[in-house]
């Protein structure tokens, strides 16, 4: 299973009584007045990663001599494209198969919102996103790589476990 993960601190103080490790996750539907955790709200962003790795990571953190360090958590660096493309084919369904243009994405994203401006529903398109979709950013996690002799889940793997699960609940759910 797969979750969007904001970041991680091995040891905090601010976030409740104690020391304790902190999982933040990406997306907040709440948007509290004066929270403190205003990059967590879009639902874009964050990298996608097996839960299975971040529980495992964080175990072995805690369980270590390390302290006041920050890690990067990440199996690999996959485009939007990667992604879609290995979701799809793991759900059976075919892929998409035509890029979405720059003017296509501003339109769509205008459209989301006043959609969600008439009807209250969640946006599925932000602005945030569409220039996420358009950009390339690679991430580094050979420090946690190096410093826990830390091996990664394929996504690959994650995508395939996780879509199985999801296709045996909707078979459940449907009569």
């Amino acid at each position: 299973m797969k979750i969007r993960l904001s970041s991680f601190v091995p040891e905090s103080i601010v976030d409740g009584e104690g020391i304790r490790s902190v999982v933040f996750t990406q997306g907040c539907p709440h948007n509290c007045p004066g929270c403190h955790n205003q990059k967590t709200i879009p639902f874009e962003g964050g990298k996608l990663v097996d839960v299975d790795d971040v529980v495992k990571a964080m175990l072995l953190l805690m369980e270590s001599e390390i302290k006041n360090e920050r890690f990067i958590v990440i199996s690999e660096n996959l485009s939007f494209k990667e992604f879609l493309q290995q979701t799809a084919l793991a759900l059976n369904v075919k892929p998409p198969s035509k890029k979405a243009s720059n003017t296509m994405l501003a339109l769509g994203w205008r459209l989301d919102w006043l959609h969600r401006l008439f009807t209250g529903r969640r946006r599925r398109l932000s602005k945030q996103m569409t220039k996420s979709a358009r950009s390339i950013t690679a991430y580094d996690a050979s420090k946690l790589k190096n410093a826990l002799n830390f091996e990664f889940k394929p996504m690959q793997k994650s995508i395939k476990e996780t879509a199985k699960r999801y296709l045996e609940d909707l078979n459940k759910s449907t009569p």
